[in-house]
């Protein structure tokens, strides 16, 4: 018989919870399999960001390019480093960063300190980063692929030395959670130390003596979340798929507004309004249909505003984009009717907004 140190099951709602301490690696091992690469989980989306960091090195006076729509996890992380982000513009169609200005950058910066580029994929929009590889790789700069906003039933190739996804997007964000995909092991290798405080147990005949390599941070993902992310891996989003579906059919003829381009696989439904963006959200609002923002470029919040002189015209694409855009509730517990009434609401808001 071997008695574990430690090891429970709790219930919830009657429901049995195993919350040994094999749930993060049976959850590892099936993202390995399926990504064919190391795979580290830790506990959210902005810890992804900064143990990769760690994981190359990151120094303070390091360069980091990213997009100026970018969530603030990923400039924040670049700046708890004392590290510099280099903001780029995007592109109007997909809102991703405008890969050629990434090249650009990559080819006319022969800074030394230039660590690293991360390049999100927004919203189901895959990036093609294969010139973005080979300059980077010239210039000995790690390319870090953001897909957070990528459905994990997609068929990803992953191209970059290290690759970010999302875990909350299966279960609506009521548990948070990330993984990084390594496909460098010596990244790897220092971000598993890394992710437990830098400690290390290799004493195997007193498995409690532990040693300390580094300064880490706890980035754990919890045995309970990984316990009940392991049982949904790969939970595939139909349902808002099929919201979408509706959106596109029912709100295609309205002038007042444009429609994604991208139709599904969709983590956000961001509709384009042709002029007064907020005067039409506050249309749908008053008629009691939640809508938001997907992200406000940072050149236009106070940090990033006052830490780097930036106006708000700095990024056309981007400027242009916040003026136009509008989320529309689409998610997994979302009802057909209340999918119906969003459409009726918008009709009718766009019908006296020409």
């Amino acid at each position: 018989m071997r008695v574990e140190f430690f090891k429970s099951a709790i219930s919830l709602n009657g429901i049995s919870i195993d919350s040994s301490l094999e749930n993060v690696e049976k959850l590892e091992d099936e993202l390995s399999k399926k990504y064919g690469n190391s795979v580290l989980v830790v506990n959210n989306i902005a810890s992804a960001f900064r143990l990769s960091l760690s994981a190359i090195d990151t120094k303070r006076g390091d360069k980091i390019i990213c997009s100026i729509n970018s969530y603030p996890e990923i400039p924040q992380a670049i700046r708890s480093f004392d590290s510099e982000p280099l903001f780029q513009d995007i592109l109007l169609d997909n809102y991703c960063v405008d890969i050629e200005l990434v090249n650009k950058q990559l080819r006319e910066n022969n800074n030394k300190k230039l660590n690293a580029a991360i390049i999100s994929h927004f919203n189901g929009a895959i990036v093609d980063i294969n010139d973005t590889l080979e300059i980077a790789k010239n210039k000995k700069v790690t390319i870090i692929e953001d897909f957070s906003d990528v459905t994990l039933d997609r068929d990803i190739k992953i191209k970059g030395d290290i690759a970010i996804f999302s875990l909350n997007h299966r279960l609506n964000g009521v548990l948070k959670g990330a993984f990084i995909v390594f496909k460098n092991s010596d990244f790897y290798e220092r971000a598993k130390i890394l992710r437990n405080c830098g400690k290390v147990y290799n004493n195997k005949s007193l498995p409690y003596i532990y040693d300390i390599l580094d300064i880490g941070y706890d980035y754990n993902l919890s045995q309970l979340d990984a316990s009940i992310f392991v049982k949904n891996t790969f939970f595939i989003s139909e349902k808002r798929d099929r919201i979408a579906k509706l959106y596109n059919e029912h709100l295609s003829r309205l002038d007042a507004i444009t429609l994604p381009k991208q139709k599904d696989k969709i983590i956000f439904y961001n509709i384009e309004v042709k002029r007064n963006r907020d005067f039409f959200a506050r249309g749908v609002l008053q008629r009691g249909v939640e809508v938001g923002l997907f992200n406000i470029p940072l050149n236009f919040t106070t940090y990033y505003k006052n830490k780097y002189n930036f106006k708000v015209t700095a990024f056309k694409n981007a400027l242009l984009a916040y003026q136009r855009v509008l989320t529309l509730p689409c998610y997994d517990a979302m009802s057909i009717d209340e999918a119906m009434y969003v459409i009726d609401v918008v009709k009718e808001v766009a019908n006296k907004h020409v």
